[in-house]
């Protein structure tokens, strides 16, 4: 605003020196009768110029205070439409989870899972692309999950054959979601899921949708 508006005092306080002077120089001219008045006009005139500025101050600071509320009504109301685009996607692509196994261990090559999902949650907000290969060696073989960042566990033994159904069809997207949490004991570690997006209109997940009610 002082910017806006720092050329409109220049020329006020131009125009008072310069009636001063004026004033100054013929005041030799005229006795206290003449003075009086042309202090006043000076003075009325000073502060119509004043008026003035302020009013449009005033009127800029009004048009910038209306220009902030509408981008604060154009910001709300775009998370409420991706909010509501959100909820229907959801509710056409139902979601499936897979909990990540084993996140609190390093792997072979010393790195440590959970460093690797705190820079999932740090620099990728939480999500990250995701794929899987299949462990055949060892006494316990499993589906590893590995990121760009390196493997951050297992799927669970117990959930290996629905994830594998899962895996051989097609889906709509396939991620790892990540967030710090805290256990029963207190202790706040980071745990995953592997989140299977899937699609109703899709004949390859009718074995899915069978069992849910429809909407």
């Amino acid at each position: 605003m002082k910017k806006r508006n720092g050329w409109k005092w220049m020329l006020a306080l131009t125009i008072l020196f310069a009636m001063g002077f004026i004033a100054n120089l013929t005041s030799p001219m005229y006795d206290d009768f003449v003075r009086w008045p042309v202090s006043a006009a000076m003075t009325a005139v000073m502060a119509g110029i004043t008026f003035w500025m302020r009013s449009r101050a005033r009127k800029a600071e009004a048009e910038e205070a209306k220009r902030q509320r509408d981008v604060m009504e154009a910001v709300r109301k775009d998370r409420e439409d991706r909010a509501e685009k959100l909820r229907r996607f959801h509710e056409r692509y139902p979601q499936e989870r897979f909990a990540v196994a084993g996140v609190t261990f390093k792997n072979d090559d010393k790195t440590d899972r959970q460093h690797i999902l705190r820079e999932i949650v740090l620099n990728e907000n939480g999500s990250c692309d995701v794929w899987f290969e299949e462990e055949t060696e060892g006494e316990h073989p499993g589906i590893r999950v590995l990121t760009d960042c390196g493997c951050v566990g297992y799927i669970r033994r117990s959930d290996k054959e629905k994830f594998r159904r899962f895996v051989d069809n097609t889906v709509t997207k396939v991620s790892l979601e990540t967030e710090l949490f805290e256990n029963d004991e207190g202790e706040k570690i980071y745990r995953a899921d592997v989140v299977f997006v899937l699609d109703r209109e899709s004949p390859l997940q009718k074995w899915y949708f069978d069992d849910l009610p429809e909407s």
